[in-house]
């Protein structure tokens, strides 16, 4: 027993430190004082109060599960002792999902119960094949009881910032949805210990035998959303699908309006109008006969190989003829009104490029886009466009890969490759993302040590001189990634087959090819089909990339500033395009994304001239050795 004084504190304690995730969460302050005496005894005592109850259908096959009240007396709302703990039966990270399965028996035969899961065991079969089936089921039909949250402290890496899956125990997973619902559940994190729990408690009072349901898509209000996001629950269901379809033409996607492109992001100052027209980018010319070229960086990568004599660093941002910072410039009026001869390595609103949603939104306004942009929903506003897109494909026996992207999030972090649309629906509640079709048919690359075709991307570097007339330079050399497994559509989670990004991966193999090596290579590996022919398509691409992004004005497009260079890295994949006998007929580049300040390691370590080359092209248009092609 604890004396009233420590027990005052430990529940003033508990206060303080949940107190903002105890009100985001909802639940009423009649409850926290018995929350937190369930937690510190580890009390989970849902079962003297509801029961979960079998559902079969009339052959008295079990086919779910329900929960309903039993206690005699029910449950009142505002009885204190009415919030109860839930325990996760499962925490997990998307891709390693299958691994966990194929090594915890107990796991897989817990979760094919709670899914009411059986698979066909024919005779003599091997166990491990019936494990497998029963592990892609798994796979395939949890989505429908995920739930997912995020733990973000400075301390943890990009990695160990990557979302946690889990489903609840088989109380909390027995709880089903109404819109009307009986009961709330929320997830709740208990600091001292670094528990993730769910918690539940009543929002009416429950007599004996009524069903606990809860609001699956809670706090979304939009009709219209609320019945995508509720497909999973609904997908067997013609008549809703027919009602999700109503109105919607797949072949419009309009652009946004004016407000999408401002929402979410940071203001920008733009220089005064009337400079919106200069065209002259000659407009500072630096005397570099007699004086030094005083730069500005953030960065230390140029500190360390910016060597060019013509160049020096200051520490003072409004001495310096040159900005490159990694860090994002906004202020472009106080730059001209400042430093009016001072140039800066970044664009007004030039995330419009940098940002995955932006860049399908502006490349879709050139009209060969079709060639290089996958088909690209934002499944923030286009949710119920890409369900009717997936169900119209799954109807015409039509590939249904697709790539889920978080728009601001490089290196692969909580992006997949899924053909499971229940997955695409739930995948938002990690943050927004787009959906991409997957390229199925890739270009591939025969590595000898694995003897077989692996996936692999190019990186371009872009030379951004100007928007109004638009200038850009490629530079010569291009960088290539390769995905470790030989390529196949099997095993949609298995990082080193379908992704290629294995840098920042610790103890993961990463194979390295210099572009000259690569080239001949290439023609070798695909006979009849010249580098020189696929760059000029590159080179066409990435042009057009640029063409949209500059169609309209900021914020819906980069804006024009005499002081303004950039450079971006562009990632790409080779796709085949097929005849109409399925044989291979074409090699297309697709664009995967453009990155704003890339990590230029590689190119400094074999290229010691890089930001040399790049300092000369975008500051001093001097292109004599500078490793560049004008595209």
């Amino acid at each position: 027993m604890l004396n009233g004084d420590l027990y005052h504190e430990l529940i003033k304690n508990f206060r303080d430190l949940h107190q903002a995730q105890l009100r985001s969460s909802g639940l009423p302050e009649h409850y926290w004082e018995r929350l937190f005496l369930k937690i510190k005894d580890d009390i989970f005592d849902a079962g003297d109060y509801f029961q979960i109850c079998m559902r079969v259908d009339e052959d008295d096959t079990v086919f779910g599960y329900k929960a309903i009240c039993n206690n005699e007396n029910g449950l009142k709302k505002d009885d204190p002792n009415g919030i109860f703990l839930v325990d996760h039966a499962w925490t997990y990270k998307v891709n390693d999902a299958r691994q966990n399965l194929m090594d915890h028996a107990n796991l897989l035969n817990r979760m094919c119960i709670m899914m009411s899961i059986t698979v066909d065991e024919e005779e003599d079969q091997e166990p491990e094949v019936v494990k497998c089936k029963k592990v892609e089921a798994v796979l395939d039909k949890m989505w429908k009881f995920n739930q997912t949250y995020k733990i973000s402290t400075e301390k943890l890496t990009d990695e160990e910032r990557e979302p946690l899956w889990y489903i609840m125990d088989e109380f909390g997973s027995s709880v089903r949805h109404n819109d009307n619902p009986t009961v709330k559940c929320a997830p709740f994190y208990y600091l001292p210990t670094a528990t993730m729990y769910s918690i539940i408690w009543p929002l009416i009072d429950l007599e004996f035998g009524d069903e606990l349901t809860r609001d699956y898509v809670y706090g979304i209000r939009d009709e219209k959303l609320r019945k995508a996001k509720l497909f999973p629950w609904n997908d067997e269901d013609e008549e809703y699908l027919e009602e999700l379809r109503e109105g919607e033409n797949l072949s419009d996607q309009e652009e946004p309006s004016i407000e999408y492109f401002n929402s979410g992001r940071q203001d920008e100052t733009l220089p005064p109008e009337s400079d919106v027209e200069l065209l002259d980018i000659s407009k500072i010319n630096f005397n570099t006969n007699n004086n030094l070229i005083n730069v500005f960086t953030d960065m230390k990568s140029i500190q360390e190989n910016l060597t060019d004599p013509k160049f020096t660093f200051v520490d003072d941002m409004w001495k310096a003829d040159i900005i490159f910072m990694k860090k994002h410039f906004k202020d472009y009026k106080a730059l001209r009104e400042k430093s009016p001869n001072t140039l800066i390595n970044q664009f007004p609103f030039e995330n419009v490029v940098t940002v995955k949603d932006l860049l399908a939104i502006v490349s879709r306004r050139v009209e060969d886009s079709k060639q290089w942009l996958p088909t690209t929903y934002n499944l923030a506003y286009e949710l119920r466009k890409f369900i009717c897109c997936f169900k119209q494909r799954e109807e015409e026996d039509l590939d249904n890969h697709w790539i889920l992207k978080p728009w601001n999030l490089a290196r692969s972090i909580d992006t997949t490759v899924t053909k499971n649309l229940n997955q695409i629906i739930k995948s938002q509640e990690t943050g927004p993302k787009i959906s991409c079709k997957y390229i199925t048919n890739p270009v591939l690359f025969y590595r000898d040590e694995l003897k077989g075709s692996v996936k692999y991307d190019v990186r371009y570097i872009v030379l951004v001189r100007s928007i109004k007339p638009l200038v850009i330079y490629t530079y010569n050399v291009f960088w290539l990634r390769f995905a470790n497994k030989p390529y196949s559509l099997e095993n949609l989670d298995d990082y080193e087959k379908h992704f290629t990004v294995m840098n920042y991966k610790p103890s993961v193999v990463l194979k390295q090819i210099h572009y000259n090596e690569f080239i001949p290579l290439f023609e070798e590996q695909n006979p009849g089909f010249k580098w020189t022919h696929t760059q000029e398509k590159i080179f066409k691409m990435i042009r057009q990339v640029f063409e949209g992004a500059s169609k309209e004005l900021p914020p819906k497009g980069i804006g024009h500033n005499y002081q303004s260079r950039a450079m971006y890295a562009v990632d790409l994949m080779l796709d085949w395009r097929q005849d109409v006998n399925g044989e291979n007929k074409t090699i297309e580049p697709m664009i995967c994304e453009v990155n704003f300040m890339p990590d230029c390691t590689r190119a400094c370590k074999y290229h010691p001239s890089f930001f040399n080359d790049i300092f000369n092209t975008l500051f001093l248009d001097s292109l004599d050795n500078s490793n560049v092609t004008k595209i």
